[in-house]
């Protein structure tokens, strides 16, 4: 088993010289940083903005009946969600499921915090 010595693992400009972006990327000395630049690369690209929350008009429901209807229709949700072959198609079944039974349950769906910026 080869041991790397740190020297082989520390870059700087100097060890490139006058290579071209094409070249320094197949070079071998890019190896060692692959994971981080991918990692970095798989970081960037995730959506870092908030998920708008359900506004909903509770039509008479107490807080408690309220709080009470949204972890059912949570939970309900979550069993749906799971059966979903991929992702996309999971966060619909999630964002339909719970949106038809806080309706069930009374409280009347208005749009999402996104529609409404006072809220």
């Amino acid at each position: 088993m080869r041991v790397l010595s740190w020297r082989s693992l520390s870059l700087s400009i100097s060890d490139f010289g006058d290579l071209s972006l094409e070249i320094w990327l197949s070079s071998a000395k890019m190896y060692p940083l692959l994971p981080f630049v991918f990692a970095l690369a798989l970081l960037t690209g995730c959506n870092t903005t908030a998920r708008p929350d359900f506004v909903f008009n509770r039509q008479g429901l107490s807080q408690q009946q309220y709080s009470q209807a949204e972890a059912e229709c949570e939970l309900e949700a979550e069993k749906a969600a799971i059966q979903a072959k991929n992702s996309i198609t999971a966060g619909e079944n999630w964002r339909k499921i719970f949106v038809l039974c806080m309706e069930a349950k009374g409280a009347r769906y208005l749009g999402t915090t996104d529609d409404f910026p006072d809220v």
